[in-house]
């Protein structure tokens, strides 16, 4: 609203917005004839008295009450008496209360009654400090300032503004208010100024105050990983109506202040490519539904008032949003086949973008194989080491289509997080044999992109033989095998094959010395060479053979076994009577033989022939006596 100058401007005693002395028209009429004095006569005089109270019926203290030139003072009941004045039956009174006050003059002030009734003023008190105050004077059309405790004329409007010390008008959340609970926000402006002013119309004392109702903001985010994020704000300022925001992260350096920042957001904000990155956002808005960002990065705030004031600038930093999908990376594709079962392992490296340890961390949330492209149908947990993730599992991989599932820790509706389905295809090495019972195995590899295949043996590394389209590995005896591909020098799939069914020893066989000397015997009964006989692996694979005479083994026998430890009998044969010879014995497990012994036979069952005569006695006799 802008209002006259000279609206409400009048002469009368009921003017308002002055503050300075006016004079009356008591200087034209006076309140006796001066002219009535003269040399040859002296006027009588007399005394008024009377008191001076306002329009509420109070008394007026301290006021000079003059008329021409006596003057009195009211006393605290606003008593007062003029002495000296011409006889008369009425004055002309002038009441002049002091700075603030309007000069007020009453003609006709009977001589009988000098009771006064002025204008009733209240007290303007500003209640605060490091502010002035300016009010509007319309009788002068001027801006004069005030004490900051004046007089105001009764139901007389008063035209005010405050600034601080510095002259900067009301900051962000300072309001002006009144000692009767008016918070004063419309203002008015008048002709030829460019000041606004707060309207009060003075009808008791009053007090005037500034408040300020900018606590401090505190911006806020939730800990969980989430693909978009809410930011919320603790103490949003009463008086506030927009919210300012910006992502430095799209910006070079940061702001200073909120008139930086408010810049940076009036530039951008009508520009698509930062939408969500910049912006106003209501506070009512705020307030319900705070800001949703699906960005990371440091987020500057200011709030704005009605009178277009900002806030102090504050921040939050955002570094939980995430909207990616963690990555998986076939490393290699590993299938065992040990002529019975096949197994299965995979190795990928599974990453995040928020991981900022590079260790995952509680970044990644699930990875598993499954055989269903949904991943509804899991077959086998990975387990982690730093980012990579091994998958082993009962069956041949690239037999069917299988799929790794990977997902994030990051909340989502569904409950899943962030999920990536990665077809398991990459680096494919395939070993396979049968670890059966033989002297002997072959270990066949095959790789679906050239490499370099090595394996190792108690700590000894050998190249394997290529083949074809493959490897071969000779393994001769029940080692564990780890077979590696590698390709420019580097790993890039192992596999470990552990054999326990090669027949790699001979078998041991003991016979008794008193079977190997050649020592003569006598035996009426039946003759036998009793050993027994070992080996690493099973005893039923072993055979226990002899030959008699020489070392043919065209010829060889077969040993009986007497018990289930591995003993064995050969019986001599003794049907011809006496037996002079030598047995070969020796051990077999289908794939190696011991060492023969050679076992010294003598058996003679012969009576020794006796001859006698007369003249000399003769007696011969064999060893065996």
């Amino acid at each position: 609203m802008v209002i006259s100058a000279t609206d409400g401007e009048s002469s009368t005693s009921e003017d308002s917005g002055s503050m300075e002395d006016e004079n009356s028209n008591a200087a034209e009429d006076s309140s006796f004839d001066e002219n009535a004095d003269s040399e040859d006569s002296q006027p009588e005089t007399e005394g008024l008295s009377g008191q001076v109270i306002d329009e509420d019926g109070n008394p007026v203290a301290n006021a000079t009450v003059s008329c021409g030139e006596i003057e009195a003072t009211t006393g605290l009941d606003g008593s007062y008496t003029l002495s000296g004045l011409p006889k008369q039956d009425s004055y002309s009174i002038t009441v002049n209360r002091g700075d603030g006050y309007k000069e007020e003059t009453f003609d006709d002030v009977s001589k009988d009654n000098g009771n006064i009734t002025v204008s009733t003023y209240y007290t303007v008190t500003m209640n605060v400090e490091d502010y002035k105050f300016y009010y509007y004077d319309q009788s002068e059309g001027v801006e004069k300032e005030a004490k900051l405790s004046f007089p105001w004329k009764k139901d007389e409007k008063l035209y005010f503004r405050v600034t601080s010390d510095q002259g900067v008008e009301l900051g962000f959340g300072e309001t002006v208010s009144d000692t009767n609970g008016i918070t004063y926000t419309d203002t008015v402006e008048f002709k030829g100024t460019d000041k606004k002013y707060y309207e009060l119309t003075i009808n008791g004392d009053v007090g005037i105050g500034i408040t300020n109702d900018a606590t401090e903001s505190k911006f806020y985010i939730t800990d969980d990983y989430e693909q978009s994020k809410v930011i919320d704000c603790e103490g949003i300022p009463a008086s506030a109506i927009n919210l300012y925001y910006a992502n430095y992260a799209h910006f070079e350096g940061t702001p200073a202040k909120s008139e930086d920042l408010q810049a940076t957001v009036n530039k951008y904000k009508d520009q698509a490519e930062y939408a969500g990155v910049v912006g106003i956002i209501d506070k009512a808005d705020f307030e319900n539904n705070g800001l949703k960002v699906t960005e990371n990065g440091t987020y500057y705030f200011c709030f704005e008032d009605a009178e277009g004031n900002l806030s102090e600038l504050t921040s939050c930093i955002v570094d939980k949003v995430d909207a990616t999908a963690p990555t998986v990376a076939i490393d290699s594709i590993v299938v065992v086949n040990d002529g019975e079962s096949t197994k299965s392992t995979i190795k990928a490296t599974v990453t995040d973008s928020t991981d900022k340890n590079g260790d995952n961390g509680n970044v990644i949330g699930e990875v598993y194989l499954s055989s269903d492209k949904n991943g509804e149908k899991k077959i086998a947990d990975a387990t982690p080491n730093g980012d990579t993730y091994e998958i082993s599992f009962d069956g041949d991989v690239i037999s069917e289509n299988y799929y790794i599932i990977a997902s994030d820790n990051t909340v989502t509706n569904d409950g899943k997080g962030n999920e990536t389905i990665e077809s398991v295809d990459g680096f494919t090495m395939k070993v396979s044999y049968a670890d059966t019972r033989a002297s002997s195995q072959s270990i066949h590899v095959t790789v679906n992109d050239p490499c370099d295949v090595v394996y190792q043996v108690k700590g000894e590394e050998k190249s394997a033989n290529l083949i074809g389209d493959g490897y071969t590995i000779e393994a001769d005896k029940n080692e564990t095998y780890t077979i590696i591909a590698r390709k420019d020098k580097n790993e890039i799939a192992r596999a470990v094959v552990k054999l326990s069914a090669l027949d790699d020893a001979s078998p041991t066989l003991i016979i008794s010395d008193e079977y190997q000397n050649e020592n003569r015997s006598w035996k009426n009964s039946e003759y036998e060479i009793v050993g027994s006989v070992n080996d690493n692996d099973s005893l039923d694979y072993i055979t226990v053979y002899y030959t008699i005479g020489d070392e043919d083994e065209t010829n060889k026998k077969k040993a009986k076994f007497s018990s289930a430890n591995g003993e064995f009998a050969i019986k001599v044969p003794t049907e011809s009577g006496e037996f002079d010879g030598v047995y070969h014995v020796w051990a077999e497990d289908g794939f190696n033989s011991s060492d023969k012994i050679t076992c010294n036979v003598r058996i003679d069952k012969t009576e020794p022939d006796f001859k006698a005569t007369l003249t000399n006695y003769v007696y011969e006799s064999d060893t065996i006596g």
